[in-house]
C-alpha cells in the first residue's frame, strides 16, 4: 500500500511558529490587563461618586467638607454669612433648608477626625451655586466652625419623654430588635427578619449617610453600651420603591403642630 501524502509527519515547530505564539500569548496578557486596569477604574471612580462631599456629622451636626485634592475632612470657619452657608449646605446634600446653625469652638468640641479648615468667600455666596465655589482652605483664627442642622421633621420642641409608661426589656426578650449605627452614633432601630437582612424605616436613610461602609448593625444587647452586643456590617441599602419624602407647606408649624419623618 502507498502511504498518503503528509500521513507520518510530526508537527514541526520552527522559530518563525516559537515567535508568533509567544507574541500571541504576550499580546493576550496585555489585553487582560487592560481590561483589569479598566475595571478597577471604573470601580474606584464610582466609588468616588458615591461620597457626597458636603455632610453633617453627628452628635453636634458639625458641617465638613471633603478636600478632593488632599483627601482630608476639613471644617468650615464661622463667619458673618453663616445663615447663607448653613442654607447652601442643607440644599446640596438634598434638604428643603436649613432649620438651625450654630458655631462650636474647636477646643470643647474638638477636631473629631477632621483636619483642618475651609473660610467663606463671603462677597461670592450670592452668586455660589456649590459650596465648595465659596470656600477656600485656611487657618481659622478665631478657632469657630459651624454646625448645621437641616431635617426639619421629628424633632419636638416641647420636652417630653419618649417612651410613656412601659418597662425596661430583659436580654433575649426581642432578639430580633438590632441599633442601626452611623459613623459610630445610633440611628435608628430595625428587626431583623431573616439572617442576612434588617427592616427598617427608609428615613433612616437620608441621602447625607450614603456611605455604606459607615453603616454598623448592633445587636444581641438591650443597651447602646452593652460589651455582649455584635457589631456588623452592612452590604447594601435597598428603599421601598414608594418611599417620597414629604413636606406640606400648608401645615402651619407651632410648638404643638411638627411633621413626623415617615
Amino acid at each position: 500500500m502507498v502511504e498518503k501524502e503528509g500521513m507520518g509527519k510530526g508537527c514541526r515547530w520552527t522559530s518563525q511558529r516559537i515567535l508568533g505564539v509567544t507574541l500571541c500569548v504576550l499580546i493576550s496578557l496585555a489585553g487582560i490587563g487592560v481590561i483589569a486596569w479598566a475595571v478597577v477604574t471604573y470601580v474606584l471612580k464610582n466609588e468616588n461618586q458615591n461620597l457626597y462631599i458636603v455632610q453633617v456629622n453627628l452628635p453636634d451636626h458639625r458641617l465638613s467638607v471633603y478636600d478632593e485634592k488632599e483627601k482630608v475632612w476639613r471644617l468650615v470657619c464661622s463667619s458673618f454669612s453663616n445663615p447663607e452657608v448653613a442654607t447652601l449646605s442643607c440644599e446640596e446634600m438634598g434638604f428643603i433648608r436649613s432649620v438651625s446653625h450654630q458655631e462650636l469652638r474647636v477646643e470643647t468640641a474638638g477636631t473629631n477626625g477632621t483636619s483642618g479648615y475651609y473660610c467663606v468667600h463671603e462677597s461670592q455666596i450670592n452668586s455660589a451655586k456649590r459650596l465648595l465655589d465659596i470656600l477656600t482652605v485656611c487657618e481659622c483664627p478665631s478657632g469657630r466652625f459651624l454646625s448645621v442642622q437641616c431635617q426639619d421633621c421629628g424633632r419636638r420642641k416641647l420636652a417630653v419623654d419618649r417612651i410613656v409608661g412601659g418597662q425596661d426589656a430583659t436580654l433575649g426578650r426581642w432578639p430580633w430588635q438590632v441599633s442601626l449605627r452611623y459613623d459610630g452614633a445610633h440611628l435608628c432601630g430595625g428587626s431583623l427578619i431573616s439572617s442576612e437582612w434588617v427592616l427598617t424605616a427608609a428615613h433612616c436613610f437620608p441621602e447625607r449617610n450614603r456611605i455604606v461602609s459607615q453603616w454598623r448593625v448592633f445587636a444581641g444587647a438591650v443597651s447602646q453600651l452593652s460589651p455582649r452586643g455584635k457589631l456588623l456590617g452592612v452590604k447594601g441599602i435597598i428603599y421601598h420603591s414608594g418611599y417620597l419624602p414629604f413636606l406640606n407647606p400648608t401645615v402651619r408649624r407651632t410648638a404643638t403642630t411638627l411633621p413626623w419623618c415617615i
